[in-house]
């Protein structure tokens, strides 16, 4: 549908709005901002039109970008944001300031033309009113400062940023990466991988500066990118200290999968639970066995191995589990 906001009312007791799959008029955001100005939930999921702007939100904690088509500049200043997700066409200049950012997904493709900047203030010790402001820049170079992020979830064919934001973010304990590459249909089902993405890896060694990381999970993508890529990993001399280790995979190849899993588990990880999906080429009987006796290598306990197979990642997730 098409909503114009142009001749909108002001609406002061509105704190949340979401729109999925419409086309607005190219001051849209300028629109919301000065009629909505108590928003502190602002999503927006494949919104077409919107030109960007200068904008201020006092209150928001929580914001979505999902712009369709890439503006030319939006600048946001948002002193209230926790939770940003960055799920869009890139524009050619994207600034967003936000002093107390700790979440932050990022599904975005940055092309050499365009520059997405965080800018953070981080306080200094009480004994002075002054701060300091740390300008983060995310662009293809991928010189990045940031806040002191605490979750990342990162789902992009090029890490050059993730690199960046995890060297500059020492403080973060969870950590998603994935490569958006695999189709699935309508019910759920493994389809195939997409040709047009290109097949890379994180620099693993980044992750060695989070002294307080608990957590790492990898994705399909990235899992099937491993898988390729196996013979590149056995060449990592160290790998980071893990404590939880969240792995979702679509198996391509058994002995490829386990090697892979070998090489992750050599780390400290305690625990390990692995997302099967249920139509992938290999199935999570296939791999049973093998992950049995990859786990008998190491030091984890047979309770903290969990197995899951999904039936399920376009709607509720509805998992068959066994443990060891």
């Amino acid at each position: 549908m098409f909503i114009d906001m142009s001749d909108c009312h002001r609406m002061t007791s509105l704190t949340s709005l979401t729109w999925r799959c419409v086309k607005v008029n190219g001051a849209a955001l300028r629109n919301v901002k000065d009629s909505m100005t108590n928003l502190s939930t602002l999503a927006l999921l494949g919104v077409f039109g919107a030109e960007g702007g200068n904008l201020t939100f006092q209150h928001m904690t929580v914001l979505c970008l999902g712009l369709s088509t890439p503006a030319e500049d939006l600048v946001m200043n948002l002193p209230t944001l926790k939770k940003l997700q960055l799920k869009m066409q890139c524009p050619k200049n994207l600034v967003i300031i936000a002093p107390v950012l700790r979440y932050v997904a990022f599904n975005l493709e940055v092309p050499e033309s365009s520059k997405v900047e965080l800018k953070c203030i981080d306080a200094v010790p009480k004994s002075t009113s002054s701060h300091t402001v740390t300008e983060s820049h995310i662009n293809y170079s991928g010189q990045v400062e940031g806040a002191g992020l605490e979750e990342l979830l990162y789902g992009a064919a090029s890490f050059i940023p993730m690199s960046s934001l995890v060297e500059k973010n020492p403080n973060l304990k969870k950590v998603f990466l994935d490569i958006p590459c695999m189709t699935l249909a309508e019910d759920g089902r493994f389809l195939a991988p997409l040709k047009d993405v290109p097949l890379s890896l994180p620099s693993f060694d980044h992750l060695h500066n989070l002294r307080k990381l608990e957590v790492l999970n990898i994705g399909p993508g990235l899992w099937y990118s491993l898988e390729a890529k196996v013979d590149t990993l056995i060449s990592v001399e160290k790998w980071p200290v893990i404590n939880t280790l969240y792995l979702h995979m679509i198996p391509h190849n058994r002995e490829a999968s386990l090697k892979v899993l070998g090489l992750l588990l050599g780390t400290s990880v305690t625990s390990l639970k692995i997302f099967i999906h249920s139509s992938s080429p290999v199935s999570r009987d296939e791999l049973a066995t093998g992950i049995e006796e990859q786990v008998s290598a190491c030091e984890l306990r047979s309770g903290n191995i969990i197995i899951c197979k999904v039936l399920s990642w376009t709607k509720s997730l509805d998992f068959s589990c066994f443990s060891f």
